[in-house]
C-alpha cells in the first residue's frame, strides 16, 4: 500500500508546482487561492505576497496588489521592484505613483522602469497643473 507524506513540507511542495503550472498558463483567477494557501502556511515568504501582487493587477485590483508589493519589498523580497506599486496606482493617484517610483529609485538608482514611470508621472502631473 501507497502512503502519501502529509506534512506542511510535501503540502507546500505541491502548491508551489501547481502555481508554476498556473502562472505559465496565465490563469491569475486560479493563482490567488493557491497563494493565499501558501501564505497561511509560509506567512514571511515575501515571494508569495509580489506573485499574488501580480496576479492582483492582472486581475485589476490595483488595491489588494499595491498592498502586497508593499508586504513583498517590506520582507526584502525584490524590494527595488516596488515601483509595480506605482504602476498600480497610476490608475488611481500619479501623486502616489509619483511616490513609490521614488522609493523604487532610492532602493535601485539605477531601475530605468523606474526612472522612466516617474518622468512619465511628472508629465503628467505637470499637464494637469498647466490645466487649472
Amino acid at each position: 500500500m501507497l502512503t502519501y507524506k502529509t506534512d506542511r513540507s510535501n503540502n507546500n511542495f505541491l502548491y508551489r508546482n501547481l502555481l508554476r503550472t498556473i502562472i505559465i498558463l496565465s490563469l491569475p483567477v486560479l493563482v490567488v487561492p493557491i497563494l493565499d494557501s501558501l501564505i497561511l502556511l509560509d506567512s514571511l515568504n515575501g515571494k508569495f505576497y509580489f506573485q499574488r501582487a501580480y496576479s492582483y493587477s492582472m486581475l485589476f485590483n490595483q488595491s489588494s496588489a499595491i498592498s502586497d508589493y508593499l508586504l513583498a519589498a517590506k520582507m526584502n523580497y525584490r524590494v527595488s521592484d516596488s515601483y509595480n506599486a506605482g504602476i498600480n496606482s497610476l490608475f488611481s493617484n500619479d501623486s502616489l505613483a509619483l511616490y513609490y517610483f521614488r522609493r523604487a529609485l532610492e532602493n535601485d538608482p539605477e531601475n530605468k522602469k523606474a526612472k522612466f514611470e516617474l518622468e512619465e508621472c511628472k508629465t503628467r502631473l505637470n499637464n494637469k497643473l498647466l490645466q487649472l
